[in-house]
């Protein structure tokens, strides 16, 4: 599964990937930078990448297979949404628990 809409940033691809995405794309982010010129747009992906391995440090994730298995921290918000649809199968942590 590609994961597209939304994603603006490193921290969301990273976040993308965590919970069941092979991949993750984007495109109003890079044709922005695009617009602006080939050193934005490097800029950009350099951005993009540093993001991405910042979010692999912090869960301990040494490769992308790694990062997809990281435990995932859900707030109450998100947990009662996932409870209300029944069915959803997702591994998470209950802070309240």
């Amino acid at each position: 599964m590609i994961a597209s809409g939304g994603i603006r940033n490193g921290l969301d691809g990273a976040k993308a990937i965590a919970i069941g995405a092979n991949a993750f794309s984007m495109s109003r982010p890079l044709l922005l930078a695009a617009l602006k010129g080939y050193d934005e747009t490097r800029k950009f992906i350099s951005k993009l990448q540093r993001e991405f391995r910042i979010a692999m440090f912090l869960t301990g994730s040494r490769s992308i297979n790694d990062l997809s298995k990281a435990p995932i921290v859900f707030g109450p918000t998100i947990i009662s949404w996932l409870s209300q649809r029944g069915g959803v199968q997702c591994r998470h942590i209950n802070r309240s628990e």
